[in-house]
């Protein structure tokens, strides 16, 4: 059978990429889904017909697809608890049903495939999008704002069903080859201190990535934090002393795929730097999440709060604390040295780029809130807009940044694309920056004019995708070494905490209270930023390779499907109108043919 979509959108029309995915299915796969239930709105019910619609249109081209929808309201409760709680586990989101008090929605359910035994849950709705909008904080009565934030979940949702759903397929059919991701800090980011309840040793900044991990592990990777220890070092020395057979100096390269940078505030020395020089000579993929300014090195100039007339309470910028109080409490301009960036230089200009120890202030940037409760521009925070087309950035609109440094490219056979750059109205401060200069208020009803003679910098690079043969920094190093790689990838990325979560340090009775918010999300004016999909898109990219059609998969992200509602009041004042030109019309046009006919078959007969 053949279907034809007519719909401006293709709304019933499923992805090329798609259907790749569908034609390599060889078992059963049962998809249950528990997004089902009594007294739903009309969006509620649009949303679950457009998910059976997908599903269907997945089964259409694929017979081994079946799937049901399940109302778990109706179990009885000792079923209904232990369902809840295992999905919550897993995961899936659980928010109030809007017109029923003691029904529940369920944002997603399992996916089952049967030649692995497989059963994973499939997430409809992401942790971000349970957190209120700022449009929907501002909503009068407790109905509207209900209706507000389910519609928006609904909207968020939906743009990326196919997606959702035919990824938790891909994932089942490379279940046996999962891929591995390293967070890699330095050996020094090791914090000395041991917790009360274990003897574990914690990694510095680790509690800021686990939305990062939770992502990746959505999409399928297995992701874990990793350094640089010595029996890698004293492994490959040994190996190095030894020179016997072939030599492949890669213990990275042993456990992982792809390593993330991830903001390290230690230097490497050169002998981590060489096994990660190594692990890219041997065709491993890197994103470098590097801060051209270090702020561990504020934190050694420690600054006391204390003033009676604050309240018990108060709101701080969300990075760091100490330079949070810096910025707020000094009455005339504090000055910050900058510092060097891990000692990683030397590496990343070897192939093609340098971070520069600068920090970029934009015009265009994200507001703080002071602690009057008012916001104020900080263009410390530049907003990132891509402009550039290529497959990372096509579905992403904007990107939260915190003291972004610049980056700059140096002439070489590596093939360079730019995926993240400021705007042109910009201020980069070198050697030292002032935080008393970064701020302004913000007009409620006017921004602040551009003063063009200040922002005069123009853009600046802020993360570039690298792609070619990369040459080792080592080469005069070792015979035995690797010194040029096969065909290579990497994105080097100058906000080191660009997929971390973002922090609100809020004061209660003088003690500071870090309250953590999901990766992307603007905790001052209750707004998602695209982070999150950004450093999902980085990883495959790197790690996955495009389908027949030349695109990938995750290209698909952020379908617009608009359901086109009914104008009732203008369905009942045009209603005479309609029904009379749906009589009229098909009859003039048979009356028409008719005449034509009988006009044809008149003139024929009487020749």
């Amino acid at each position: 059978n053949n279907r034809f979509d007519c719909t401006k959108e293709k709304k019933h029309t499923i992805s090329n990429e798609t259907k790749n995915i569908l034609n390599k299915i060889d078992d059963k796969i049962y998809f249950k889904i528990y997004f089902e239930g009594k007294s739903f709105t009309k969006k509620m019910k649009d949303y679950r017909s457009n998910l059976e619609r997908i599903l269907s249109s997945f089964q259409y081209h694929c017979p081994l697809i079946e799937f049901s929808f399940i109302d778990i309201n109706k179990l009885d409760e000792e079923n209904k608890k232990n369902l809840e709680e295992d999905l919550n586990d897993k995961g899936v989101q659980i928010t109030s049903h809007p017109n029923l008090t003691n029904a529940k929605i369920f944002w997603g359910g399992y996916m089952t495939y049967g030649k692995y035994n497989y059963e994973k849950p499939v997430i409809l709705l992401d942790k971000i999008d349970l957190f209120e909008t700022l449009d929907c904080s501002q909503m009068q009565s407790d109905i509207t704002r209900k209706d507000c934030n389910i519609n928006y979940q609904l909207n968020e949702s939906i743009k990326n069903a196919e997606y959702t759903l035919v990824n938790s397929i891909k994932k089942a059919l490379k279940f046996s080859e999962q891929k591995n991701i390293g967070l890699l800090y330095s050996y020094l980011d090791i914090l000395d201190e041991v917790s009360k309840n274990s003897n574990e040793k914690h990694l510095v900044g680790k509690n800021r990535t686990d939305d990062l991990k939770n992502a990746l592990q959505k999409e399928g990777y297995n992701v874990e934090d990793c350094i640089i220890d010595e029996k890698m070092i004293e492994s490959a020395a040994q190996k190095i002393n030894n020179q016997s057979g072939e030599l492949i100096l890669n213990p990275l390269g042993e456990k992982y795929h792809c390593l993330i940078i991830n903001n390290p505030y230690n230097s490497f020395d050169e002998k981590e730097k060489l096994i990660i020089d190594q692990f890219i000579m041997n065709g491993g993929k890197t994103i470098w999440l590097i801060d051209g300014l270090q702020n561990n090195q504020i934190e050694t100039n420690k600054y006391t709060l204390y003033n009676s007339d604050f309240t018990d309470s108060l709101s701080l910028l969300s990075n760091n604390s100490v330079l949070n109080m810096k910025m707020f409490w000094t009455t005339q301009s504090s000055y910050i040295k900058t510092s060097n960036n891990n000692n990683l230089d030397s590496l990343l200009l070897n192939y093609g780029v340098v971070i520069n120890n600068d920090v970029v202030r934009d015009y265009i940037n994200c507001p703080v809130e002071y602690w009057d409760e008012r916001l104020y521009d900080w263009d410390y925070y530049p907003l990132l807009e891509p402009t550039e087309k290529h497959p990372i950035v096509n579905n992403i609109q904007k990107i939260r940044t915190r003291y972004v440094s610049s980056i700059d490219t140096i002439q070489n056979k590596i093939k360079k694309t730019i995926l993240l750059e400021t705007s042109e109205n910009t201020i980069v401060d070198r050697d030292s920056i002032s935080l008393k200069n970064g701020r302004f208020r913000i007009n409620s009803n006017k921004r602040n004019p551009i003063n063009y003679e200040k922002y005069n910098n123009g853009k600046k690079i802020t993360a570039i995708l690298l792609e070619g043969k990369f040459h080792s920094q080592f080469n005069q190093s070792n015979s035995l070494l690797k010194k040029i790689s096969e065909d290579n990838k990497m994105i080097v990325i100058s906000d080191g905490q660009l997929f971390m979560n973002s922090i609100k340090t809020i004061l209660i009775n003088s003690v500071p209270k870090d309250l953590i918010y999901p990766l992307g999300f603007d905790p001052y004016i209750n707004k998602k930023y695209d982070n999150a999909s950004f450093a999902i898109n980085c990883v495959n990219y790197l790690l996955e390779k495009p389908t027949i059609s030349g695109k990938f998969l995750f290209e698909i992200k952020n379908k617009q499907i608009d359901n086109y509602p009914f104008n009732e009041s203008e369905i009942k004042s045009k209603q005479k109108k309609w029904a009379t030109l749906n009589n009229i019309i098909p009859i003039s046009i048979i009356l028409f043919i008719s005449l034509v006919n009988y006009m044809y078959r008149r003139k024929k007969h009487y020749k």
